[in-house]
């Protein structure tokens, strides 16, 4: 085969790959879940300022899933008690943050702590 046209051919893939993967719309994948505990995580933040010390704590949220159990944090502008113990919820993950679908079909953002084998 010419080069050139082997250049085209290539050219060609690549162009139409980017072409699918861009126009890829399919809706995410969730799974079904349970919030199974939360707790309050207490943490020091210290500063650059000589002996400046803040206590800080956050909610620490328990999702139980069918394939693992996750420890999940920094969910948006929730609060300690958020969610409820037993609460079924609806959620995807993606890298090291799980996506929680709310009913208005917006997302909040979490960030996985941990996750563990889920014991079934």
């Amino acid at each position: 085969m010419n080069p050139l046209t082997t250049l085209r051919l290539a050219a060609f893939v690549v162009l139409f790959a980017a072409a699918a993967v861009a126009g890829d719309n399919t809706s995410p994948t969730y799974r079904h879940g349970a919030i199974t505990g939360w707790t309050t995580e207490h943490y020091v933040l210290t500063d650059n300022a000589p002996g400046k010390t803040i206590f800080a704590h956050k909610p620490l949220y328990q999702l139980e899933g069918a394939e693992a159990i996750y420890e999940i944090d920094d969910c948006g502008s929730l609060r300690s008690g958020a969610f409820e113990t037993g609460q079924a919820v609806e959620y995807r993950v993606s890298g090291k943050k799980l996506f929680i679908r709310e009913q208005n079909a917006k997302e909040l953002k979490c960030r996985i702590e941990s996750v563990k084998t889920a014991a079934h």
